[in-house]
């Protein structure tokens, strides 16, 4: 099950590393996103991310489902390793909902300190 922790590992830190940032170069906020909308549309994988215009991590979660899906029929024989990839799968799935409604509740949020 090493396959499964560095997948976890890597799925987590490429959301952080690719999320991009709130303000743009002027400093200007960017427009309000409907936290509702981003989750519904996530349902397909990736669209909730596209929607919040995280295009880099919407492919991510887009293709990661697709080959873990394409897996999990390969393994049907492995039973252990179906289901191990199954739940890989449901796990990912959950967090690309849950991330696309983070990213639009939070994408008015300013990091930078007022003074």
């Amino acid at each position: 099950m090493i396959f499964k922790r560095y997948s976890m590992i890597f799925f987590l830190l490429s959301s952080v590393a690719i999320s991009s940032g709130d303000v743009d170069n002027l400093g200007n906020l960017k427009k309000i996103k409907d936290p509702q909308l981003a989750w519904k549309l996530s349902i397909v994988p990736g669209l909730g991310q596209f929607y919040n215009e995280k295009y880099l991590k919407g492919a991510v979660f887009f293709s990661s489902e697709v080959i873990l899906l394409r897996n999990i029929s390969m393994y049907s024989a492995d039973i252990t390793m179906r289901n191990s990839l199954m739940w890989l799968a449901i796990g990912l799935y959950a967090y690309n909902i849950i991330d696309a409604y983070i990213d639009a509740e939070l994408n008015t949020f300013s990091n930078k300190n007022k003074e």
